[in-house]
């Protein structure tokens, strides 16, 4: 009898071990869950509803600040026109039911490719990521970038879509059209990029990959006109003006304002319609 009894107590201490381990092995309640599909890198804010984390079709939230150890030029807009839709009146707030819609195009590709949109308001770290197939629409819900904690107004968000992960040294990427009624405005295709340290120099080349030839190579002054670029400012360059449509190698070099060792520079291939 007393050999059973201790063959039951060693029984149940092993089953309340394992039950601890995973209960230590959990995230706090406080911190939103990342999927597989989520970007592993990212650290959400501590907030369950507002976080970044998997929202079925998308991951999408707030996170917390990335910490800049160079320039960090990065290309993160391609835009085929001005994103258009309408933000809530705070004053008398409602969620529009309507979606953003989202579609890529100049997109020969066949497989779905991902996209990402991000917030270029000052202190406000938002993302989202999700895949569009190739000439299709993404109904984009507006719960969590209409929320009154967040609320992004067209000309604070920049979005970009890229043939593979975004985040290759040299991503293959589209122009990405944003509207709430279907509608597609004229086409203004236009690459945005930010840097994370204030910048005093940078150099765009755009060489044309069916050739060879360089189209643009833009110095220093006819881009910031000898100004400070500061950090996290987004800057535009229109790309309306390049002819013919196809694809064109972009390289971008940013030189931070204090500390020339902090160079840095991004690199893309532009699907240009």
């Amino acid at each position: 009898m007393s050999i059973r009894l201790g063959q039951s107590l060693r029984q149940f201490e092993m089953c309340l071990g394992l039950a601890l381990g995973a209960l230590f092995l959990l995230p706090p309640l406080n911190s939103p869950a990342l999927s597989a599909n989520c970007p592993k890198s990212i650290e959400p804010i501590q907030d369950q509803r507002l976080g970044y984390q998997d929202r079925k079709d998308r991951c999408e939230g707030l996170l917390v600040q990335p910490v800049a150890a160079s320039a960090g030029i990065k290309i993160i807009g391609f835009h085929r026109h001005i994103p258009e839709y309408v933000v809530p009146n705070p004053d008398k707030y409602v969620v529009p039911e309507k979606p953003i819609l989202v579609s890529v195009a100049a997109a020969s590709s066949s497989q779905a490719l991902f996209v990402r949109a991000i917030s270029v308001r000052h202190q406000l770290y938002y993302r989202m990521d999700t895949t569009v197939q190739s000439g299709e629409v993404f109904p984009w819900d507006r719960k969590i970038i209409s929320d009154r904690k967040i609320l992004l107004h067209p000309q604070e968000l920049m979005i970009v879509a890229c043939e593979g992960p975004c985040d290759k040294p040299e991503p293959h990427i589209f122009p990405v059209s944003i509207t709430e009624d279907g509608r597609q405005p004229e086409s203004r295709p236009a690459i945005v990029f930010s840097t994370a340290l204030d910048v005093s120099h940078l150099n765009l080349t755009l060489t044309r990959v069916s050739d060879g030839k360089i189209v643009r190579n833009i110095d220093n002054l006819d881009i910031l006109d000898g100004q400070i670029l500061p950090a996290g400012k987004p800057k535009f360059y229109p790309l309306d003006d390049i002819k013919p449509a196809g694809l064109y190698r972009l390289k971008v070099r940013a030189i931070p304002r204090y500390g020339a060792n902090a160079m840095d520079e991004a690199r893309a291939v532009l699907a240009i319609p």
